[in-house]
């Protein structure tokens, strides 16, 4: 897990957490918000066999809040595809990268008993063997980009705060968050009306959520604790289209955004 500077939302590494490889290769990003997140990212990672990054800011880390207790009960384990011993037996032999239809492959937990598999860092083939041959890196290369678009569907999906018919847009998450919903009821005693998208997955993004947001509202407002306005041009590759709308609200002096803050750059002062 990855913390920030404090008081600033890890955006700064988020290009790098993207793209800070060596070589193309898949990886999903999910904003932390608390014990719900981590549950969903560790399942994430596990059913679709491929690393998860957490996103947590350090102005919560720090913050008390008042928190219902875990509801223990609630909580899922999802592996993902597993074979046990039994299964093994049956089998011929046991390929730990085999290729299916979905890009991930049955495999057989740590420690269990008469199974073993070769993990390396180079390319492989489905028995986990170094292969350099062109056809297997070509086929081992679309399994693995293919979870990309496969998993989508599991993904943490966006909250939406605010009447859905309302014009301006707000988009924001982490810290942002707090000061956001107050920003929200500040307007409205103003009669001004906000929809406000709170992201839970930023990478990849998911279009289709961010496309029928930004269409719904006249301008968006992108709050950010950072210079550069990072996840607002992060939202501009994803959906260029919406370029205008995107109007970026950053704060980038080491304190976290007060609600009024947010009111005076959506409204000007009025």
């Amino acid at each position: 897990m990855r913390f920030a500077r404090p008081n600033a939302p890890v955006l700064g590494d988020l290009r790098n957490s993207r793209g800070g490889l060596p070589a193309d290769f898949e990886r999903l990003e999910v904003l932390l918000e608390g014990f719900e997140m981590t549950v969903q990212a560790l399942n994430l990672a596990e059913k679709w066999r491929l690393p998860v990054i957490l996103l947590l800011d350090q102005a919560l880390c720090q913050n008390t809040v008042t928190s219902p207790p875990f509801d223990i009960s609630k909580v899922r384990i999802e592996r993902g595809p597993t074979l046990t011993g039994e299964d093994l037996a049956k089998m011929a032999e046991y390929k730990v990268y085999k290729s299916t239809e979905t890009g991930v492959s049955p495999y057989a937990l740590p420690g269990t008993p008469g199974v073993w598999a070769e993990v390396t860092g180079n390319e492989h083939d489905e028995w986990g063997h170094v292969s350099v041959a062109v056809p297997n890196r070509v086929a081992m290369m679309q399994k693995r980009m293919g979870k990309m678009t496969k998993a989508e569907p599991d993904l943490p999906k966006g909250k939406f705060f605010g009447p859905p018919d309302a014009k301006i847009g707000i988009i924001g998450f982490g810290s942002t968050t707090g000061p956001i919903w107050e920003a929200q009821e500040l307007l409205s005693a103003k009669h001004i009306a906000t929809r406000f998208y709170q992201p839970r997955t930023l990478y990849p993004i998911l279009v289709s959520e961010a496309d029928a947001f930004l269409k719904s509202v006249d301008v968006c407002y992108v709050v950010e604790h950072n210079f550069t306005g990072q996840f607002a041009n992060l939202l501009r590759e994803a959906v260029p289209w919406h370029h205008a709308k995107l109007k970026p609200v950053l704060k980038y002096d080491g304190h976290s955004f007060r609600s009024p803050e947010i009111v005076h750059a959506i409204s000007g002062g009025a």
